[in-house]
């Protein structure tokens, strides 16, 4: 269960790359919850670690978040401000869990950003005065379809450098921007 998703809040990003280490560039998660950070930050999550980067959460757009099947996987979180995609693959999610196939399972609502918009030129853009969130993919499922040996994750960075790194260091995905942050 999620804690109360709060308006006045920071998402804070961990890292682990301790307990996932042939994932290129490490497991990432986030949370706006003070509540949970404190989960984080006790171990009990594992051996994640606070990368001292964050965002302001606020907006109208809900950021849905999901969890890979425990038994199965992907041993990942999934976070999106798409309501499109939110929606699908809520759509897509078997009652129970299935237990011979992997799935993203809806967690709920765990914090608010504002939307992108679309320029004169087709470009993704944030509104004046709030700051791009950029999202990485760790490339686990191929564009060709073929799976590679690690769980799917994704990174989200307010420094469009932080993503470019992982895509030059690890093969990594740019997906470009992917929600607004205050």
């Amino acid at each position: 269960v999620l804690p109360t998703v709060s308006v006045d809040a920071t998402v804070v990003e961990y890292q682990n790359t301790t307990d996932f280490p042939t994932s290129p560039g490490g497991q990432f998660f986030y949370s706006s919850s003070m509540e949970e950070q404190a989960n984080v930050d006790s171990g009990s999550a594992g051996r994640f670690q606070r990368t001292g980067k964050s965002w302001r959460v606020g907006g109208s757009s809900p950021v849905c978040r999901f969890y890979g099947s425990v038994s199965l996987g992907p041993n990942s979180h999934f976070y999106t401000g798409h309501f499109g995609e939110c929606a699908e693959l809520k759509r897509m999610q078997q009652t129970p869990v299935p237990t011979v196939r992997q799935q993203w399972n809806s967690e709920g609502i765990v914090f608010y950003a504002l939307s992108t918009y679309q320029s004169t030129v087709g470009e993704k853009r944030c509104p004046v005065d709030t700051k791009p969130v950029y999202r990485g993919y760790n490339n686990a499922f191929k564009s060709d379809g073929v799976k590679n040996a690690w769980n799917s994750n994704h990174r989200f960075s307010l420094e469009s450098a932080d993503i470019a790194a992982l895509v030059r260091t690890y093969g990594w995905v740019d997906e470009g921007i992917a929600f607004c942050a205050l």
